[in-house]
């Protein structure tokens, strides 16, 4: 029979543990390249679905869905909110460079 110390004792009715969630950072090589173009390169505090097919980074260029994905991850994660605009069919985003 094992003994049971004071920690066991005092564990006995309390939960498990939560894993507490680390801030998400980007999991895919075209995500991260999307996510510096945006923060580091791309100067205007929005951005659309337009300006990234058209002056985007290289491998992420002219790919439309590949871009919705990773841009609906970016909104996921917080770095884009996404605006509403007067086009049905445009697509902007609000770039959140200083994410708490």
């Amino acid at each position: 029979m094992a003994t049971m110390t004071i920690f066991d004792r005092l564990n006995r009715g309390r939960p498990a543990p939560v894993k507490k969630m680390t801030e998400q950072q980007p999991t895919s090589p075209l995500l991260e390249i999307l996510l510096d173009w945006i923060l580091n390169r791309w100067p205007h505090p929005t951005v659309t679905a337009r300006d990234i097919y058209r002056s985007g980074p290289g491998p992420i260029q002219g790919r439309k869905g590949t871009t919705l994905s990773l841009t609906e991850t970016l909104t996921r994660q917080g770095w884009l909110i996404p605006l509403k605009t007067w086009r049905r069919d445009k697509l902007e985003w609000k770039i959140a460079r200083n994410r708490p």
